[in-house]
């Protein structure tokens, strides 16, 4: 038995500590019952946010959205607190992403944290199903909106919910780009916060049997450090042209 499939396959993954079911299109000939390889590209669909600095001199640091109104998601590491930085979305396929964020003092204990939504770009002008500003090969200069959530002000603060207007911007092949926010405190005005953030990208092999597929791939982490993920799974066969890939879940450095 064989199957038609493409050269470069593309496989899309949240990297949200899951994996999704996709279904994907192949383009070289080759006979399931054999152990064959193929190029793969991974796609993160979250990106990470590095810490923010305020036009105040404040600094705005991000986490992993729980959708809770307790205190935001953290680790710590020999020199402190240690969070993700990430911004995801809302549900998978959703063009509204979501983080949690949080302040801290002069005595670095926390000032206040909350939560962040925001509006991101819908378009896939290759029909892949991943947004364009989250491809690696192409560039981003997008406006955003949103607003984020008070969930806790220490006493004698001053802050609220606020509005959010901004923009990203990203060079198409890199990983990294820019970003820009204006928080918008009714009775208070205005703050604006800029940063840097990184798409998730990876790229190697997929390798594949009668019933199995395992991955190999491997990036560069916005510290400019080269890491590789590995995982195996199952997969099924939908037509000549088309196989459903099973969960999978992906071994990194970071545990996840």
């Amino acid at each position: 038995m064989s199957v038609d499939c493409n050269s470069i396959v593309h496989f899309f993954t949240s990297f949200l500590r899951i994996t999704v079911f996709v279904v994907l299109s192949f383009g070289c000939f080759f006979d399931i019952w054999a152990k064959r390889s193929a190029n793969i590209k991974t796609y993160g669909l979250q990106v990470d946010l590095h810490n923010a600095v305020t036009d105040l001199g404040g600094v705005i640091y991000f986490t992993t959205y729980d959708g809770l109104s307790s205190t935001p998601l953290l680790d710590y590491g020999q020199s402190g607190p240690i969070l993700s930085g990430e911004l995801k979305p809302l549900s998978f396929g959703s063009s509204t992403f979501v983080t949690d964020y949080g302040t801290a003092n002069i005595w670095g204990n926390i000032a206040e944290y909350g939560a962040v939504t925001l509006s991101m770009p819908s378009t896939d002008s290759d029909s892949n199903g991943v947004p364009d500003w989250l491809q690696i090969n192409l560039s981003v200069n997008s406006n955003v909106s949103g607003f984020s959530k008070l969930h806790y002000i220490q006493p004698g603060g001053f802050s609220g919910d606020s509005t959010i207007s901004g923009s990203f911007s990203r060079s198409a092949g890199s990983s990294s780009g820019n970003y820009n926010l204006i928080y918008t405190i009714s009775g208070l005005g205005s703050i604006t916060a800029t940063g840097v953030w990184f798409v998730e990208y990876q790229s190697g092999t997929i390798e594949y049997d009668d019933t199995s597929y395992s991955i190999n791939v491997s990036t560069k982490n916005s510290y400019g450090i080269t890491e590789q993920s590995t995982g195996s799974s199952y997969y099924s066969i939908i037509d000549q042209d088309n196989i459903k890939l099973g969960e999978i879940f992906v071994d990194s450095p970071d545990g996840t």
